[in-house]
């Protein structure tokens, strides 16, 4: 495990948020993206995988938020990973 946060550290965000991806075909959230990599912007990185080649998909959702109002947010997907 120590591994693998040695490997993050010297990771682009777009490659971790790109592995991450390839891992969990439910996707990500800013919000996933923030507390797993503290990433602050997801839809740029999403952006710049998508110039790279990536097909990255921005699925909207509603969503309830902690005190029950429905909110929208997006899931972003890698599709046509192997």
């Amino acid at each position: 495990m120590e591994k693998t946060r040695l490997n993050e550290k010297s990771m682009s965000q777009e490659d971790l948020v790109l592995n991450y991806l390839k891992e969990h075909k439910s996707g990500i959230t800013s919000l996933q993206a923030l507390e797993r990599f503290g990433i602050m912007q997801m839809p740029k990185r999403a952006f710049t995988l998508r110039k790279r080649g990536y097909n990255i998909k921005s699925t909207p959702k509603v969503v309830k938020n902690r005190y029950g109002k429905k909110v929208n947010i997006v899931v972003y997907t890698l599709e046509g990973a192997a």
